[in-house]
């Protein structure tokens, strides 16, 4: 009987590992043909699954792009695999999956990489998505040079932020909706032009915006004690 057990455990992790390695069904994703009829664009994944593969391949044509909010809303989803095909991701492709931690990128991507499930252009020096599923606080490591637009937008288990020197762009709408980011650290100089990055009310309705108030402050932290109110330097 024991042995029987074994027996059934080891084909059942052997499956799982089997099927967990295989691309998603072309059928799960809406595409359109770019480059002339040489490639695919996904402009929205249609399955149901939590962890998502993307094919290198859609109808023989390699999957060169992931399009804008091709993902967004997608709660469920957990983690996702892109193929080394894909050479460009639009703006706001994985706004809102509020459930993702993880993004993998194949080893001999040329354009992206991967390093802790966060999303970075391949030299490493430009962040272009933080998984919004990440809880918790997050320093910007020092090679990177800038943030991607609507690259943290939804993480709403983002409590704080560093942000190294060696920043010196932020696209708009970075940080936009991080509800619960209570705590930004400036290492370097503050440039006025990162604030768009924080939230699109420059007339300081709320959000982050506020921080924007204090932007001649320099390096430091600011913090404040809920959503929607002031940033003040500690």
């Amino acid at each position: 009987m024991k042995k029987i057990t074994l027996t059934l455990t080891l084909l059942l992790g052997i499956t799982f590992s089997v099927f967990a390695q295989k691309y998603d069904d072309e059928k799960d994703f809406t595409v359109e043909i770019i480059d002339n009829g040489n490639a695919v664009r996904i402009t929205k994944y249609e399955g149901n699954k939590n962890v998502v593969s993307i094919p290198s391949k859609i109808q023989n044509l390699p999957v060169t792009e992931i399009g804008k909010e091709t993902f967004k809303d997608y709660t469920i989803l957990t983690s996702i695999t892109i193929p080394n095909s894909v050479t460009s991701i639009e703006e706001g492709a994985f706004a809102d999956c509020t459930s993702l931690t993880a993004l993998n990128v194949a080893v001999d991507n040329n354009a992206y990489t991967a390093e802790n499930g966060i999303l970075y252009t391949k030299n490493k020096t430009a962040l272009v998505v933080y998984p919004a599923g990440k809880t918790g606080a997050f320093i910007i490591p020092n090679n990177v040079t800038s943030i991607k637009k609507y690259a943290f937008h939804g993480s709403t288990s983002l409590t704080s932020v560093t942000i190294s020197k060696s920043v010196s762009g932020i696209g708009n709408y970075a940080f936009y909706d991080c509800t619960n980011l209570n705590s930004v650290t400036f290492q370097g100089l503050i440039s006025p032009h990162f604030f768009s990055g924080f939230d699109d009310r420059w007339d300081n309705e709320y959000g982050l915006s506020t921080i924007y108030l204090s932007k001649n402050g320099g390096p430091g932290k600011y913090k404040r004690t809920a959503y929607g109110e002031e940033w003040k330097k500690q």
